[in-house]
């Protein structure tokens, strides 16, 4: 009996153990949070699927972010995930994108993107700009990062019941890392849920920010996924051309 006692105490400490080290690892976008998280929003996507000879519409919910060349006045294109609009066909229901801080919803169109799961991102142009006075977007490349061991930021309005508040605040893990590289994801000890996808990782170069990709999928824990920006850059320098 003392034995079968001492067996549940280990087994409960070794739960709290794991539940430590699974810990959710994420902030609350707050006045003391990095003022380039100003550019992450809202993506709401009018869905429409096809299931038993019936159709459905629903809302797809993810994050994307107000990006620039550097060099504009106005912003008038975002970044997000392909699959945030994988399913968007009825043309006459606009994709919105808002800025809920700066109190600001415009309408969006998709101009590119990578056309799978395998290529995971897509860039949305608005139907009427952002100033620089009402947001600041995030540079859209710079120089390449190459060191691995850099820490990433990723954002997003995650859709869980606890801190993400079920899509209606920002959150962000701030100190996490990549682990694994392939041709097209980067795998990463980041924290991210649903709604998140489409959000931005970023790492800090200097007294700058740079994009390194877009969020993908992430197991709600500890592990996540995002497609790095290099995959697209040329498309982003087709469409928002670099200073001269």
């Amino acid at each position: 009996m003392r034995y079968a006692y001492s067996m549940r105490i280990v087994i409960c400490l070794l739960l709290i153990i794991a539940l430590e080290a699974h810990a959710d690892a994420r902030q609350i976008f707050s006045p003391d949070s990095p003022t380039w998280m100003a550019a992450v929003g809202k993506l709401e996507v009018p869905g429409q699927k096809w299931e038993n000879g019936d159709t459905s519409n629903y809302d797809e919910h993810c994050t994307a972010t107000l990006i620039g060349s550097g060099f504009d006045r106005d912003s008038h294109y975002i970044l997000s995930a392909w699959h945030c609009l994988e399913y968007y066909r009825d043309l006459s229901k606009p994709i919105l994108f808002s800025l809920p801080r700066a109190g600001i919803t415009r309408e969006a169109f998709i101009v590119a993107s990578g056309g799978g799961m395998s290529a995971d991102w897509a860039l949305l142009r608005l139907r009427r700009p952002v100033s620089l006075q009402q947001a600041q977007p995030l540079p859209a490349y710079g120089a390449a990062k190459s060191d691995a061991q850099a820490t990433l930021t990723m954002a997003g309005y995650s859709a869980d019941e606890n801190l993400g508040q079920a899509g209606a605040v920002l959150t962000y893990d701030a100190q996490c890392q990549q682990l694994a590289t392939t041709a097209n994801l980067v795998t990463t000890d980041c924290t991210a849920f649903k709604g998140a996808s489409g959000g931005p990782v970023v790492v800090r170069t200097g007294n700058s920010v740079q994009i390194l990709g877009v969020i993908s999928a992430g197991d709600s824990r500890s592990r996540s996924l995002y497609v790095p920006t290099r995959l697209f850059v040329s498309t982003l320098r087709l469409y928002l051309p670099p200073p001269s």
